[in-house]
Formats: C-alpha cells, sequence, structure tokens
C-alpha cells in the first residue's frame, strides 16, 4: 500500500514539474501584439498620486520588472495580489519592480479595495483601457515579465502561479551577468 501512494505521488510530481518546466519555456506569447525576446512597447500612465510612471524609466533601475492589468472586481486578481505584494517586498531591493495595471472604470472601486487590501508598489491608472488595448490584452489577469534589457520574458494571461520562480531565476541571471563584468 505505501508502495502504491509513493508511485502515484512520485507520477504526480513528475506531472507537475513537467507543467512548470513546459511554462517556463514557452516561447509564444498569448497577445499577438507582444512576442516573447522583443523590446516591450514603452508607456506612461499616471500612478494613484497622480505622478507620470514611464515604463523604461522603471526598466533602467531594475533587473526584471513585472507589469499585471488587474481591476478590483477581477476574483483571481484579487487571488494573486498578496503574493505578488510579498514577491515585492522581499525582492525590490534585489532588483525587482512591479506595477500593477488598474482596468477599472470606476476609482472609487480600486480604491477601496486597496484600502482593504493595501499593496506597496506602484498601481497605474488606465482609466480608458487604452494601454489594455494596445496590448490585445483580453483577460484579466495578464502579466507581463519585462527584464532589465527591456525586452519581453514572459507572458501570462490569468493567474500568474510561478512569479517568485521566474523572478528568482532572472535575478539570479543578472547577478551573474553582473559578476562577469
Amino acid at each position: 500500500m505505501k508502495t502504491a501512494l509513493f508511485t502515484v505521488l512520485l507520477a504526480g510530481f513528475a506531472v507537475f514539474s513537467a507543467l512548470v518546466k513546459h511554462e517556463l519555456r514557452t516561447e509564444k506569447s498569448p497577445l499577438e501584439a507582444l512576442s516573447i525576446g522583443q523590446p516591450m512597447p514603452d508607456f506612461t500612465l499616471t500612478d494613484r498620486s497622480g505622478a507620470k510612471v514611464t515604463l523604461s524609466q522603471v526598466v533602467k533601475q531594475n533587473k526584471i520588472v513585472a507589469i499585471n492589468f488587474w481591476a478590483s472586481w477581477c476574483g483571481p486578481c484579487r487571488l494573486e495580489m498578496p503574493g505578488f505584494e510579498k514577491e515585492y517586498a522581499s525582492k525590490r531591493a534585489q532588483g525587482f519592480a512591479l506595477l500593477a495595471i488598474n482596468e477599472d472604470e470606476r476609482r472609487e472601486a480600486m480604491d477601496e479595495y486597496l484600502t482593504r487590501a493595501p499593496v506597496t508598489f506602484p498601481v497605474l491608472l488606465d482609466t480608458d483601457g487604452a494601454v489594455m488595448k494596445r496590448f490585445g490584452v483580453r483577460a484579466l489577469p495578464t502579466t507581463v515579465i519585462v527584464g532589465g534589457d527591456g525586452k519581453i520574458r514572459m507572458v501570462t494571461e490569468g493567474m500568474q502561479q510561478l512569479l517568485g520562480m521566474f523572478v528568482d531565476a532572472e535575478l539570479r541571471t543578472a547577478a551573474e551577468r553582473e559578476k562577469k563584468k
């Protein structure tokens, strides 16, 4: 009985590992406007305080940037926010930035949500949905990972379950490149 249970668990782990490797090696973006390995198009949006934030400036100052399209009414978006906050808080000093682009039609809805579940990363306002449309975002949440070189590393429609692993790998790679300089 123990051997059978161990075999089932081992098989489950093997399947899970294969799925994770496949997800990390996905070379095709689900968004037609954004291609893996190509430069991320620049944009400027305002944050909650009204300050302008330009992606290219954030990329220059960091080793890896996650851009998350979300809305307060989106259940999966709300589920992944605490994990994003934890990842950002633990890795921002190492060169990880996260930009959350809010797609709520009513600012009050976003503000109410963020009062209940505050975050320390910048929340940008795409009030007319122009950036979302420009990049062809069809589903929320959608997350785009951009390297310090400004190139797209990963695009995920739906919940981003591998953010921590991907950020760790990118930060290690960036640290190795710095050592070689």
